[in-house]
């Protein structure tokens, strides 16, 4: 029993010191389980934008992340504002919406989007991925994959202990889930 009681305060003093206490979603025999809220992952992708590419004809820029998690998806998703430019039509701005995986690198303590996907555009309220899907993701997909293989959704403090102790990273009940365990 002193066992276990000292186990338990030892996973929990780096939370306590840390302030992440207020976020513990559950304690439990697999360990501590933190609650990552989605206003938490806008923050940090936020670093990270806006993002502007230039093409043959005409040029995007992806800005205002901001992260979605939806209940019973073990996606996270993010969805930004794009606009469209070029010489001949004024700019079109909409919304496109990317999904993925949570991917962490114990290295940096940095949370990545694994696989991400562009699932849905939209411009002034019309769903226009249907209709120019193959060109349209072949000219953003290489972009999409390459801001997320660099930039992270959310960091863990890689200087504190934290970082040594997170044994698995899921989207579950609209949050992301960082469980810490031995």
């Amino acid at each position: 029993m002193m066992k276990r009681l000292l186990i338990t305060v030892a996973l929990l003093s780096p939370f306590v010191f840390t302030g992440c206490i207020q976020n513990i979603q559950n304690v439990s025999a697999n360990g501590i389980t933190l609650r990552v809220s989605a206003n938490q992952i806008s923050s940090t992708l936020q670093d990270s934008f806006p993002v502007i590419q230039n093409f043959q004809y005409g040029s995007v820029e992806l800005s205002d992340p901001q992260a979605i998690l939806k209940e019973g998806s073990d996606r996270m998703v993010t969805g930004t504002t794009i606009a469209y430019s070029n010489d001949l039509i004024p700019e079109q701005k909409g919304a496109l919406y990317i999904s993925g995986s949570p991917s962490f690198n114990a290295q940096t303590g940095e949370i990545y989007l694994k696989a991400p996907k562009i699932e849905k555009m939209e411009f002034n309220g019309y769903n226009l991925f249907d209709y120019v899907q193959k060109p349209l993701i072949d000219a953003l997909q290489p972009v999409i994959n390459n801001l997320f293989a660099q930039n992270p959704v959310y960091r863990v403090d890689k200087s504190s202990i934290q970082n040594s102790f997170i044994k698995n990273i899921a989207v579950s009940d609209g949050a992301l889930l960082i469980t810490f365990g031995l």
